[in-house]
């Protein structure tokens, strides 16, 4: 039983769930668009002028905590711009600061990642089997360097995970997002045990599910992985 609230600890933390995951699977949306492609193009353009640039911003918004990014996006594109409210929820436009903010943290090291593995491929026979016999440079890169990497990509993006619900405690109570995360926040400054360990629960048992799920998705990735 929830101190605070007098009612059941898990059923408070269950209610939170559903704004939790819509606001962790838009960030994971925009994770990969960002870093999909500008992991490509470095990868593709490797010492280039792009290719330092998004290294360089990568390392940089690595660098920065989840909370000053959101208050400096919230300064940019609310306070001085007026494009986009400040916090609450409502309408799809309450959720692009919050999972652009936790998003791009996942970004930066997913597009380190895609070049690294790309760039590991890429070096590879069968890749200049490929263009010998005549493939489409489209087809080699899509096909078979770009497929082969995610692995290594999709194994750590699983990891990432973890650290998406983690960074969401923070972003929700930047953003007044009626989420778990924030809940939790608030239990523990009224120290709140019941619900905290409601809510360590829930986000362990989140964890496992999505985990398993990039473990399978390994199948689809590589048609040679098969589990018996």
């Amino acid at each position: 039983m929830s101190l605070r609230y007098r009612t059941d600890a898990m059923a408070l933390v269950l209610e939170r769930v559903p704004a939790t995951l819509t606001l962790t699977m838009a960030a994971l949306l925009v994770s990969w668009m960002v870093a999909l492609p500008t992991g490509m193009i470095s990868a593709l353009k490797q010492n280039s002028a792009i290719d330092l640039a998004a290294t360089g911003l990568s390392v940089i918004g690595r660098a920065m905590p989840n909370y000053w990014m959101g208050i400096m996006l919230i300064l940019i594109f609310s306070v001085q711009l007026g494009w986009l409210p400040v916090s609450g929820t409502g309408s799809w436009q309450n959720l692009v600061l919050p999972a652009t903010t936790l998003g791009l943290g996942v970004a930066t090291t997913l597009t380190r990642l895609i070049r690294s593995s790309m760039l590991e491929v890429i070096r590879q026979e069968y890749i200049t089997t490929a263009r010998a016999k005549g493939l489409a440079e489209r087809a080699v890169v899509v096909r078979h360097v770009l497929r082969n990497s995610l692995i290594s990509v999709v194994t750590i993006f699983g990891l990432q995970i973890g650290w998406l619900l983690g960074g969401a405690v923070i972003v929700e109570q930047v953003f007044a997002w009626p989420g778990m995360g924030r809940l939790m926040l608030q239990a523990v400054y009224t120290r709140d045990m019941a619900v905290i360990q409601a809510g360590v629960f829930v986000s362990a048992l989140i964890i496992m599910v999505l985990n398993l799920l990039v473990d399978l998705s390994y199948t689809v990735l590589d048609p040679r992985i098969r589990y018996r």
